[in-house]
């Protein structure tokens, strides 16, 4: 085509441990240049035109998309203090309102839809209510950017103040005072300040100056504690805040030691990998931090990732490494017995939900399948049954249609679905892959509405879960990290090629997606075997890896060392070098792409995903159609707007099935 964008090539030196690279389009990273200005709209504008051809089969999808939601949906409530919580959706409205009711009246608290509805742009961070029922603080950011305002509201007057600019995710209540972070020049929540509600004074309560230490808070389910966790990737330390606001160290930080801390009748329990790598559960005395008891050992099969302490019982969220799955131990503190919650399918995602209550027979769950929506339990302890308490309703469902499995190509787990009268086992079907592989996170089988349309066409969906996340441990997550990173690739390449020898595609039949870190599996795999892929998707992809980690200056470059490698050691350059996905296009035949980009992203800037798709562009050989999707007001998603969600997975799934049927 001869109206696709060409930016301008400039020249840029990159000299570092004798190597030289040049760099053409550096000069994207200077967001003032007229230059880039000008790239920017030709960018849309090609978009614009190329969007014509599939934007009834977006129109088509949004509108199946929005028949199968219910617009109005109550939460199921949860019980804080003396109240009870929840939101509620309403037709045609983007954002949830928040409720509280004592069981006599419903009371609003705060409709985000009246504070959203001047922006462009809008996600809520985060949001608490105090126990006493008199406060609440929420925040809320207006650019994409992740520099989230802050304010307060005095329930009992009806008044909302602002208290801060550049605060993050975490904030608490405790003993009357609000507690939040605030960032610095890099997005690291660094510093800690206490407010005091009724006042509004604000006074400074902590400071962490190590550059590769976020600050997060966490209160105690008890309401006895503040912990305030220092973290990096693999290093933490807990200082602990009693009632009268003293400060005291529980364990000075150690390289690659993790551990954090809950509190129950006089105890701290503590979960740590510092004696074994699938973690253990220890506990001490209050006034006597070295007086260390085991409580549960370790076991080589389980990792355990986290608890929630009652005061009758712990439950414990544990990993099967061997069938990569999750499942909650449940321990009775009066008896010492031990029980599992028991779950029917063979893949899923579950996770602890609203559980504020220290005093309670019940542990509050929420669980979901990619073919069975969100639904939250109450587990009965004692009795050991599930109760439903509440199921998202999706309409022109029938779960009966479709069928999920995890299958493993050698070790790699595969979680499959599809519609049951679609499958042909002939390798016909399209292949829709999914793959992720960093940090250590896990890829879970989350239900969506927009899934249930791909199935519909008679493709099927699989999550690859390569070594670098977690569904196998701490070991995985370590054969796919530092000098290990490119295993990650060829994971994927590697179940690809089982899902072809066992008939589920077909070379040339499969698209492949990956969001932000992804973005190196998604760009990796297309210049190891561009063959396999019909399409990528590559949303806000993290593709221009060397230069990024080579920049202290942007935010999460330090922190990130311990899962990529510091560039600056030459050993870590080469080899950043050898698999970072800009740096590694050359001329071939490269399946259609579409990437994504926010211009306020601080995580993967905006000029990654341009560079890279520039670069794509000058080195592909075959017809093969390559965009990207730039959101002049949006940061690394398109913010909480569930209707602008919603119109932005019908582009992308639209785009998909445009270029499927191409041919």
């Amino acid at each position: 085509m001869s109206d696709i964008p060409k930016p301008p090539k400039v020249p840029y030196v990159i000299r570092k441990h004798n190597d030289e690279i040049v760099d053409y389009y550096y000069w994207m990273r200077n967001r003032e240049d007229p230059r880039l200005i000008d790239y920017l709209q030709e960018e849309k504008m090609f978009l614009e035109k190329i969007s014509k051809n599939f934007k009834h089969i977006e129109e088509e999808l949004y509108n199946e998309f929005l028949s199968r939601i219910e617009e109005e949906e109550t939460s199921y409530p949860f019980k804080y203090g003396n109240y009870f919580y929840f939101y509620k959706t309403f037709k045609g409205k983007s954002y949830k309102a928040y409720y509280r009711t004592d069981g006599s009246k419903e009371e609003v608290l705060i409709d985000f839809n009246e504070i959203a509805k001047n922006f462009n742009y809008f996600d809520v961070g985060n949001i608490k209510f105090d126990y006493e029922g008199n406060f609440l603080a929420f925040n809320y950011d207006i650019e994409g950017s992740e520099n989230f305002k802050l304010f307060l509201k005095d329930i009992r007057k009806n008044e909302i103040k602002f208290i801060s600019e550049k605060t993050f995710y975490s904030f608490e209540w405790f003993k009357g005072y609000l507690f939040f972070t605030i960032t610095d020049e890099i997005l690291r929540p660094y510093k800690i300040l206490k407010l005091n509600p009724n006042s509004l004074e604000i006074e400074e309560f902590f400071v962490e100056n190590e550059k590769a230490f976020n600050i997060h808070l966490m209160k105690s389910k008890d309401q006895n504690f503040l912990f305030i966790i220092l973290h990096s990737l693999d290093t933490t330390e807990v200082w602990i805040v009693d009632k009268n606001f003293n400060l005291k160290l529980f364990k000075e930080r150690k390289k690659g030691v993790r551990y954090f801390l809950e509190h129950r009748e006089g105890e701290f329990y503590i979960l740590t990998n510092e004696f074994n790598k699938n973690f253990e559960i220890y506990k001490c005395p209050v006034d006597n931090f070295e007086k260390f008891e085991i409580f549960v050992k370790a076991r080589d099969y389980i990792k355990i990732e986290s608890f929630e302490i009652f005061k009758n019982f712990i439950a414990i969220y544990e990993l099967d490494k061997e069938r990569a799955i999750e499942r909650i131990e449940i321990i009775e503190f009066d008896n010492n017995n031990s029980h599992y919650i028991e779950f029917p399918d063979p893949a899923y995602y579950v996770e602890f939900s609203d559980n504020y209550e220290y005093e309670t027979k019940f542990l509050r769950i929420e669980y979901q399948t990619l073919i069975q929506p969100k639904t939250i339990y109450d587990y009965d302890i004692k009795n050991k049954n599930l109760i439903l308490r509440k199921q998202t309703k999706i309409n022109n469902f029938s779960k009966e249609l479709y069928e999920m499995k995890r299958i493993f190509a050698n070790d790699i787990p595969i979680t499959i679905a599809y519609r049951k009268d679609l499958l042909k086992n002939d390798r016909s079907n399209v292949l829709w892959a999914y793959g992720y592989g960093a940090y250590g996170y896990s890829v879970f089988p989350y239900f969506r509405v927009e899934k249930l349309s791909i199935l519909d066409r008679g493709i099927v969906y699989a999550i690859i879960h390569v070594r670098g996340g977690g569904e196998k441990g701490e070991e995985w997550h370590e054969q796919g990290k530092l000098l290990n990173k490119k295993r990650t690739i060829y994971d994927f390449i590697k179940a690809c090629e089982f899902l072809i020898e066992n008939k589920w595609t077909s070379k040339g039949k499969i698209i492949i997606e990956g969001a932000s870190a992804g973005g190196i599996l998604v760009g990796g795999c297309i210049n190891e075997r561009p063959e396999l892929f019909k399409t990528a998707i590559a949303h806000v992809p993290f593709v221009d890896v060397l230069n990024t980690m080579l920049d202290p200056s942007l935010p999460l470059t330090i922190l990130e060392y311990d899962e990529w490698g510091n560039p600056e050691i030459e050993e870590f350059y080469y080899y950043i070098k050898s698999y970072s996905p800009y740096d590694n296009i050359t001329e071939k035949n490269y399946p259609n792409v579409l990437a994504t980009c926010g211009f306020n992203d601080p995580r993967v800037r905006y000029w990654e995903p341009l560079k890279w798709v520039a670069k794509l562009r000058e080195n592909n050989k075959s017809n093969s159609t390559i965009v990207v999707k730039f959101e002049d007001n949006a940061g690394h998603s398109v913010g909480e707007d569930r209707y602008k969600v919603l119109r932005y997975n019908a582009f992308v799934i639209a785009f998909a099935l445009w270029t499927i049927n191409e041919d």
